[in-house]
């Protein structure tokens, strides 16, 4: 059956000579994967270029449940991209979140109210003129609240070492390795109390976003096991040196 939906460009992979499968997370389907025959014909309903990290597009899909690759029959550009392709800190965020949520979002359910805050949150990204050097902090910090593991915010001056394992701000440090040290766990409690736009105030030198990103990426390898690696990872943090 013929459905019209909105999706999210997570990934994808070359399939054969000349088809590929792209993964997206859409409005009214959650994660799905499409086959697409024949990607650089002429007659292919789907142009390559649009297949990018993050891009926000119309679908024209075909869906069955039974099927575990769906067929598109048409893809247009929902807004397109002006900065994340050509601004290279832009582009490694994407690319990095892009990695994030292709090992993050496996459910095949939709969830309006996730991808209304990714859809939102990246076209902040492609749009603001503000430094980016903050944003994927604030994104993971927010998107664990619609995974389930968000931080709880009891942090204060007697409560100052975030324990990942339980998501909470402790008094003491856990006598296990898997905390924030004081200095973190107070850029976690200026982050939950933060948006997009306000994040941009919260200041750290390079060293500092790296080793709380490494944290982050630790937080969410806790309560996803699936998560592995993020190849991602260095690029992004090289782009910020």
């Amino acid at each position: 059956m013929l459905h019209k939906t909105r999706g999210i460009i997570l990934h994808h992979i070359k399939y054969g000579e000349n088809s590929v499968i792209v993964y997206v997370y859409t409005r009214e389907f959650g994660r799905q994967s499409y086959i697409i025959n024949s990607i650089r014909s002429k007659k292919s309903p789907v142009r390559a270029g649009l297949l990018q990290p993050l891009f926000v597009l119309d679908l024209e899909v075909y869906f069955r449940e039974s099927k575990t690759l769906q067929r598109i029959k048409e893809i247009t550009s929902f807004t397109p991209f002006h900065s994340i392709p050509v601004h290279p800190a832009k582009n490694a965020i994407a690319l990095f979140l892009a990695e994030i949520l292709y090992k993050m979002l496996r459910e095949e359910k939709p969830e309006e109210d996730l991808f209304d805050f990714l859809s939102n949150a990246i076209e902040f990204l492609d749009t603001t003129h503000l430094s980016p050097a903050n944003f994927h902090l604030q994104f993971l910090v927010k998107l664990s609240r619609y995974l389930g593991f968000n931080p709880e915010d009891n942090y204060s001056g007697a409560h100052r070492f975030f324990d990942m394992r339980s998501g909470r701000f402790k008094a003491e440090k856990p006598a296990h390795k898997d905390y924030f040290a004081p200095e973190f766990s107070s850029l976690l409690h200026d982050l939950i109390n933060s948006d997009f736009v306000s994040c941009d105030k919260i200041t750290m030198d390079r060293r500092r976003r790296a080793a709380f990103l490494d944290q982050l990426v630790r937080y969410y390898q806790i309560h996803n096991e699936g998560l592995g690696i993020i190849r991602s990872l260095e690029v992004l943090k090289a782009v910020f040196d």
